[in-house]
């Protein structure tokens, strides 16, 4: 039987959604407080991606410089955005949230967002139309007469047990077109019923969403209705995407989004986590692929559970990408500047929120290599944009390494494990002298419909500093990744390590890379190193 490897996007990807065009799959998750935001995939036949982009590249697009973590781990800026392509064009919508706002039921939280393009290959994404609505996972739907509609998930009888409501839409203006969302279906009565996307086939409007919450009881749920608006009837025998076993190494699949290919085929793309023996999930949530079939008039079914090879007779045959993008990279991962364009970073390097660029310094001679220039911002910042930059932990075994020239004084020069303001770990050299600080929350791991946090604050711990060589001009930082602990050396020597589910759960995943905090000061990497 012909099989394919899970997840097809593997590392911090959560929430993917996913479109068909002109025999091109289109693929874009969640970013959160990751700058530029919401990556952009493309393939051929489902399985083998290339990252050809970002949809938000630009200040102009969007503002995450208050975008937070709060003490739950649940992270403000973008979330679950849909990609759709309609009359010639593709669409992205996403709501921003902000996670500072306690109140769930105060909107000022939600604000929403589309952006367009006719070809993402060649051209950046517009600048985006805001527009209202009382919630979040916004998604978007165009009838056959060609109105298009906004459906999200809304408060309902709780916070959590909300509901499912829509409006139609003015795509140039953000304007409702009929007023108030109105009240579409409430799903079964699960947590957060979310991600809702529609689907007309056969003559009805299918509504699928996510229900459970995004953890051990996440799940994909379905209704269906003759009218737009409804009413819609639930699946008998929901849910259509089931809570794994618990015994089951891919866990919480769910969000999730359906695409039919180009011989007649459905597919599933969801998000789920790889959750080690002791709790650890670092990735977090990860974009997995599921074969699916939806006769005419009936249910769509999947394959579940969800396995890392997972086989199926629908597999397309592997085709090459020969689509090239304005903004792709062809290089090695491990390379900061950018193929297509080497005054900037390839798309696989993130920071966190809006970056400073006048802060980086690409180097022209040596692509993996790159100059810092020091904030007093570190890696905690609530607010506005530390100097760091990353690339996405990709595989649960791995060994990164970078060379650190040794930084002028007050200059703190680093290589970390970062999954979030209240959850990192980094090794570092400041004042001719290396350290090494974890920032920890207790984290339990993954329970039935919240992460486990044992601390009311972050915890900063640190190691005991040890002088470089006199007259050292560099360092070299490593670490070493496996299934239950991060592993930081200095000059090939082991300098200090941190449990792997101090930095999961979350709406995030860890990213791996170097940053520097001072005034002003440079701090010089050289040959990043990230292997597999």
């Amino acid at each position: 039987m012909p099989s394919f490897t899970n997840p097809i996007i593997p590392g911090f990807n959560p929430d993917p959604s996913v479109v068909f065009h002109d025999g091109i799959f289109y693929l874009v998750t969640s970013s959160f407080l990751a700058f530029p935001a919401i990556p952009l995939y493309a393939s051929t036949d489902l399985v083998n991606w290339k990252q050809i982009g970002n949809v938000v590249t630009r200040d102009s697009q969007l503002d995450l410089s208050k975008a937070a973590i709060n003490l739950t781990g649940e992270s403000s800026g973008v979330w679950a955005p849909t990609i759709r392509w309609h009359d010639g064009l593709f669409y992205v919508n996403v709501t921003c949230v902000d996670t500072n706002i306690p109140d769930w039921e105060d909107v000022s939280r939600f604000e929403s967002y589309i952006w367009t393009c006719a070809d993402p290959f060649t051209e950046e994404w517009s600048d985006p139309v805001r527009f209202d609505f009382p919630g979040f996972d916004t998604s978007l739907f165009w009838d056959t007469d060609g109105k298009a509609y906004v459906q999200g998930s809304q408060s309902y009888k709780t916070f959590a047990l909300r509901q499912i409501s829509q409006f139609e839409i003015d795509l140039k203006t953000g304007k409702s077109l009929s007023g108030p969302p109105k009240f579409l279906w409430e799903g079964t009565g699960g947590i957060f019923p979310e991600a809702p996307h529609i689907f007309l086939k056969d003559g009805y409007y299918y509504l699928l969403i996510a229900e459970g919450g995004t953890y051990l009881d996440h799940s994909a749920r379905m209704a269906r209705a003759k009218n737009i608006w409804g009413p819609y009837e639930a699946y008998e025998k929901n849910p259509v995407l089931t809570p794994p076993p618990r015994d089951e190494y891919v866990q919480t699949i769910g969000h999730a989004d359906f695409v039919q290919d180009g011989t007649g085929n459905w597919w599933a793309v969801a998000l789920g986590t790889r959750i080690g023996k002791g709790q650890e999930s670092p990735m977090g949530r990860e974009t997995y692929l599921i074969p699916g079939a939806w006769p005419t008039g009936e249910w769509p079914s999947f394959q579940q559970p969800v396995k890392i090879t997972t086989e199926t007779a629908n597999l397309l045959p592997p085709k090459p990408l020969t689509k090239v993008s304005a903004f792709q990279h062809d290089g090695s991962l491990n390379e900061f500047t950018s193929s297509s364009n080497p005054s900037k970073f390839a798309p696989h390097w993130v920071f966190l929120r809006n970056a400073a660029y006048k802060n980086y310094i690409l180097s022209t001679s040596s692509p993996s290599s790159i100059t810092l220039v020091s904030t007093p911002l570190n890696l905690n910042a609530a607010a506005n944009s530390p100097t760091f930059v990353g690339r996405r932990q990709t595989a649960v075994e791995f060994t990164a390494s970078v060379v650190v020239k040794t930084p002028p004084p007050k200059t703190e020069a680093g290589f970390t494990v970062f999954l979030d303001g209240i959850r990192h770990a980094e090794i570092f050299i400041v004042d001719g002298s290396v350290n090494f600080r974890t920032v920890e929350m207790g984290v339990q791991g993954v329970t039935k419909d919240v992460a486990s946090l044992t601390q009311n604050e972050p915890v900063e711990k640190l190691g005991k500093a040890v002088s470089i060589a006199s007259g050292a001009e560099s360092v070299k930082f490593s670490v070493k990744g496996t299934e239950s602990e991060f592993v930081f050396s200095y000059d090939g020597q082991e300098f200090g390590k941190i449990n792997a589910r101090e930095v999961s759960v979350g709406f995030c995943g860890t990213i791996i890379g170097v940053y520097a905090v001072g005034e002003s000061t440079k701090a010089d990497f050289a040959d990043f190193t990230y292997t597999e």
